[in-house]
């Protein structure tokens, strides 16, 4: 546990903000005038003291020579103080300023200022008098980039910012400005050291909705001064109307729009973006192939010299998409596989389609290979064809291609030679080609339906279903499923792509193989003459851990496979390639497409286009540790009698607040004992419902025996039974079913050593409504509180909170320790997003003792700072106990001087863990 904060006379309290609206900014604090009232979140102008020292400098010391922060240096623990912020939702940028004479050690520190995810960090090599400025570059709301499947750490990054400290000294001699810009909607964040762009598109570790508070932290090695802080929405450092950090004088002279957030636009002068165009004139131009700043949105941390963040080949680029409502109503996402075109046009026009109504495919849910049409069998339809007949092989059955339903206008339904429509008419011509006929032992011939299709389009092409032994889906060598689509020609009929086969082996499809999946699109053939084309489709699957199988309509279904990869050739050489990248809902196990990406023949890539499988689930508990419960039954025999059972609960808002229905008789321990005095008062809340009680009780005993001497008070209920236990004193509830407090002066009926509160609420019987107690704020004073009595104890039910623990007529139940934490959660279909991944359920905001880590000094992973402090865990799993919002803490993470590459992977979002904070020392007894 950490001593509190300890504030001199000189107090930070800046007087000139009492009476200010800190509505969607922190105006200008400057530390001149303050009161000497104890800092706290009640003062006007709130501070949070955790601990350590704060004072204010004598006039003089501060910015400009007027007064100002003093963070005192504590060699042990630094100082920590949290400054509050109301701030505007709707403001999606914020600039936060202020002078700091920092001070750092060169074993390493941590970091000295924290807002909303955006860490600063003073570093000081050994030898050195030129202090260093780190930044952290957080992963939250970032994915990985394909093919990778994890996300990269958070990193500390070296930016351009110096301080300058004397020999020997760790405390810099000058103030620095230190400016940072929070991108809200773009969920960055930017670095302006001394009014200069130092490091740009860095990403937040621990990231809240917005700004709701700035954090300082002190030094281990020396005094860290802060003066003239600020946080506004508009760019206090110069002009800068689109608020991007580029000033709308540079902007209009170099042809950028100041209005206009167009930092990443390319300057065609230049080739470079405009946001490059301002660090090179900043810094006086890179070197070559070490541009300063990250793609925006791509996940990639840029910052100022020395460090190279990309490639300098690099493509730019996205994958063609579409979002659409489809005509169910469902949302759907399209993105066309693009290839060579082909001879006189007639090439593939596959595409990659996401459904929010369809099921598990080959690229997992939701998605599936567009382009590749098929007629499949189904029922018919009392309505529609006066019987109402399942798929099963006879004159009844119907047929649709892709989902539409075939009318015939020629020729009997099914037969061979028979001409259809779509029910909503495409203008295609379809006619059923031969047939298939069973030759029963016993009987006539049956038809089984046609052997193959042909499609001809209003456009004049020709296309042939089912023409192949594997391009058939089948119960048997006779009973087809459905006709996959083998041919597609122009009306000339020499130009022409066809299509071919596997089953879950990867294997050419046999007629009766499990499964059927596209292995190859040959084009540019000439079906005239023996050619298999120049172009292809390769289509290369993988295993998948969401197996399925089953049966439709008798025939056996597998789903063993996924895609992994779709190969563009021209001959034997590889043109490019489109890869599929998965991860494995936890809630159900399916796969889930998380990613795809075109990369060519060179190995260059062109940046992935990701997805966000979203959930909605239900953080808090439905059930906790109930071997936590300890409610036993007061009296023997007395709880749940004439079959009634007792039900006992604890408000998860309020841990004072206990409820009992039914005939509940209970204790509660009192850990430690109490002891009654003749001075001893107790206090509480206490209410009913409409329907009161038999009995509504309360008291104090040594045991839970009602056996002993009078120990309980009515509050309550009529005459009582002549029990010793109880007495008839009356303390008299009035509420009609409100809260009242009562008062009843325990220690002028009884004194000595209690073990237990006891707790009742009788009610026998069930036909006149079930009666319920509540208590609330329950609490010993000794001394009458209406006349100066003292607060001696605080009822708390906090670590009661359990599943509901009943009791019936013939069960005396007692809460198990061996039962195991449960959790449930709800999810919606996912939507697909440009970022992001389900956070776990956040971490207990509780607050231990413990400090947070501290960050190795530079060139060092492993070696933590002088402190014998062990590095932080990261927070792997929910924490399955009460659960509230998350709160972000300290990075854990390493100073780097580690450069990132251009194919490090993609940051995905997830969750902060807990931020330490300390224990309040006046805590009150429970």
């Amino acid at each position: 546990m950490h001593p509190s904060l300890k504030i001199s006379a000189a107090l930070l309290v800046n007087l000139s903000l009492l009476c200010h609206e800190v509505f969607a900014q922190l105006p200008p604090i400057s530390f001149e005038s303050y009161t000497s009232a104890p800092v706290d979140l009640s003062s006007p102008d709130p501070w949070e003291p955790i601990y350590g020292n704060a004072t204010l400098t004598p006039t003089g010391q501060g910015f400009g020579g007027g007064k100002a922060l003093k963070i005192g240096v504590d060699p042990q623990e630094e100082a920590w103080l949290r400054k509050p912020v109301t701030w505007n939702p709707a403001e999606t940028v914020a600039f936060i300023d202020f002078r700091i004479k920092p001070a750092a050690t060169a074993a390493g520190s941590q970091a000295n200022f924290l807002a909303n995810g955006s860490q600063l960090a003073f570093q000081l090599s050994p030898n050195s008098t030129a202090g260093e400025l780190w930044v952290l570059h957080g992963n939250d709301d970032a994915i990985p980039v394909p093919p990778a499947t994890t996300v990269a750490e958070e990193k500390w990054y070296q930016s351009a910012g110096t301080f300058t400290v004397p020999a020997n000294s760790p405390v810099s001699t000058t103030w620095l400005r230190a400016t940072l810009r929070h991108d809200y909607q773009r969920k960055i964040w930017d670095l302006f050291i001394d009014g200069k762009l130092a490091a740009v598109n860095l990403g937040c570790e621990g990231r809240g909705a917005n700004l709701t508070e700035l954090e300082f932290f002190g030094s281990l090695a020396g005094d860290t001064l802060i003066d003239n802080l600020e946080a506004n929405p508009s760019n206090m450092l110069f002009p800068d109307a689109d608020k991007d950090g580029l000033p709308d004088a540079w902007e209009i002279a170099n042809g950028s729009n100041p209005n206009l957030y167009d930092r990443d636009a390319i300057d065609p002068a230049t080739g470079k973006s405009f946001l490059n165009k301002y660090l090179d004139s900043l810094w006086n131009a890179q070197s070559p192939g070490t541009p300063v700043n990250g793609s925006a949105g791509l996940g990639n941390v840029g910052t100022v010299p020395p460090l190279t963040i990309l490639d300098s080949h690099q493509p730019v680029g996205a994958l063609k998409g579409q979002f659409a409502v489809g005509g169910d109503g469902a949302a759907t996402y399209t993105i066309p596989l693009d290839i060579p075109k082909g001879r006189a046009g007639m090439e593939p026009k596959l595409s990659l389609n996401y459904s929010s109504n369809a099921g598990n495919g080959p690229l997992g849910v939701g998605w599936s290979i567009g382009g590749l049409q098929k007629i499949t069998r189904g029922p018919s339809s009392l309505k529609k064809d006066g019987i109402a007949d399942g798929a099963d092989f006879d004159a009844n059955d119907r047929y649709f291609l892709d989902g539409e339903r075939l009318v015939c206008i020629s020729g009997n339904y099914g037969a061979d030679g028979s001409e259809y429509r779509t029910e909503m008419d495409s203008f295609a011509r379809i006619k059923a080609v031969g047939q298939m006929v069973e030759v029963p032992p016993v009987g006539p011939p049956v038809n089984l339906g046609p052997a193959s299709w042909t499609v001809e389009t209003k456009s004049g092409l020709k296309i042939t279903l089912g023409n192949s032994a594997g391009s058939k889906v089948q119960v048997d060598t006779l009973r087809i499923l459905s006709w996959l689509v083998t041919q597609v020609a122009d009306t000339t009929g020499r130009n022409a792509y066809e299509v071919d086969y596997c089953d879950n082996a990867e294997a050419p499809a046999a007629p009766t193989s499990s499964g059927r999946y596209p292995l190859k699109v040959r084009y540019t053939i000439d079906p005239t003459v023996s050619d298999n084309g120049f172009c292809s489709m390769n289509f290369d699957y993988e295993g998948r851990p969401d197996q399925s199988s089953g049966f439709v309509h008798g025939a056996k279904q597998e789903a063993k496979l996924r895609l992994r990869q779709v190969a563009v050739k021209t001959g034997t050489d590889l043109n490019h390639a489109y890869n599929f990248f998965y991860t494995t809902s936890a809630q159900t196990g399916r796969s889930l497409l998380y990613g795809v990406d075109k990369e060519a023949a060179d190995g260059s890539r062109v940046p992935a286009t990701s997805f966000q499988w979203e959930s909605l689930s239900h953080t808090a508990p439905k059930w906790v540790e109930a071997g936590q419960l300890d409610f036993n039954e007061y009296g023997s025999g007395q709880d749940s009698g004439s079959s009634m059972a007792s039900f006992v609960s604890v408000s998860e808002t309020n841990p004072g607040e206990i409820h009992l229905t039914g005939n509940a008789w209970r204790t509660y321990p009192l850990s430690p004992s109490y002891t009654v005095t003749a001075t001893t008062y107790l206090r509480f809340d206490y209410k009913t419902t409409a329907i009161e009680p038999k009995w509504g009780m309360i008291g104090l005993d040594e045991d839970v025996s009602t056996a002993s001497p009078k120990r309980l008070f009515k509050l309550v209920g009529g005459t009582l039974p002549p029990v010793s236990a109880y007495s008839d004193n009356a303390w008299k509830y009035t509420g009609g079913a409100e809260w009242q407090t009562l008062t009843i002066p325990v220690g002028q009926n009884y004194t000595g050593v209690m073990n237990y509160l006891a707790l009742v609420n009788d009610d026998n019987t069930a036909n006149d409504g079930v009666g319920e107690s509540r208590f609330r704020n329950i609490r010993f004073f000794q001394g009458n509180p209406d006349s100066g009595g003292v607060l001696a104890r605080t009822i708390s039910f906090d670590q009661a909170i359990a599943a509901p623990q009943i009791l019936d007529g013939t069960t005396r139940t007692s809460a198990s320790a061996s039962k195991t934490w449960m959790e449930t959660a709800c999810r919606t279909s996912p939507t697909i997003s440009s970022t992001g991944k389900p956070a776990a359920p956040a971490p207990s905001p509780s607050r231990p003792s413990a400090r947070p880590c501290a960050i190795p000094a530079p060139n060092s992973s492993t070696t933590p700072h002088s402190s014998s402090r062990p590095p932080c865990p990261r927070a792997t799993s929910p924490v399955l106990a009460r659960v509230s919002s998350p709160t972000p803490r300290r990075s854990t993470r390493s100073l780097s001087t580690s450069t990132p590459t251009a194919n490090s992977t993609m940051p995905t979002r997830r969750s902060s863990p807990e931020r330490p904070t300390a224990t309040s020392p006046a805590s009150t007894a429970t």
